[in-house]
Formats: structure tokens, C-alpha cells, sequence
């Protein structure tokens, strides 16, 4: 009796410090994944300035464009009215 109770005692021992380790060990993998998520996380937030910085140049550029077409053709319209109207005067 005394052998089964000392083999009982031991396998609680051994299961008792199994949870424990598990415990240590489901610890170290939530730090872990919580790691691997906000290195993931921050990735996606470099990524996303980085796109939003390419997307700001290219729109002002496309912007600053039609501005200077803009111009030109109003120009253009104005020296056409010039010219038409010192046609007239002559």
C-alpha cells in the first residue's frame, strides 16, 4: 500500500510540475506570438506610409499637370483674343 501510495504521490508530483512547465511554456508562446503579431502590425503600418507617401507624390504630380494644362489652354485663349482683337483694330 505504502508503494502505491508513494508511486501516486510522485505521479501527481510529476503532473503537478508538467502543468506548470505547460504553463510557463503557454506564457513564453502568448509573448511570443503577441511579438510576432506587432512586428506584423507594424510591418503593415510601414508599409501602408510608405504606399500613402508614393500615392501623395504621384496624385500631386497628376494634379500640378492639369493645373499646367489648365494654364496653357487659358493662356492660349487669351493671346487668341489678343490677336483677334488687334485684327479688328487694324
Amino acid at each position: 500500500m505504502k508503494i502505491l501510495y508513494t508511486l501516486g504521490c510522485h505521479l501527481l508530483t510529476e503532473l503537478v510540475m508538467a502543468i506548470q512547465d505547460d504553463k510557463k511554456d503557454s506564457k513564453t508562446c502568448d509573448i511570443e506570438n503577441f511579438k510576432m503579431v506587432a512586428e506584423h502590425f507594424n510591418q503593415d503600418l510601414r508599409e501602408f506610409w510608405s504606399r500613402a507617401s508614393f500615392y501623395l507624390v504621384a496624385n500631386t504630380g497628376l494634379f500640378s499637370a492639369f493645373l499646367i494644362f489648365l494654364l496653357l489652354s487659358l493662356l492660349c485663349r487669351e493671346q487668341e483674343r489678343n490677336s483677334n482683337i488687334q485684327i479688328q483694330i487694324k
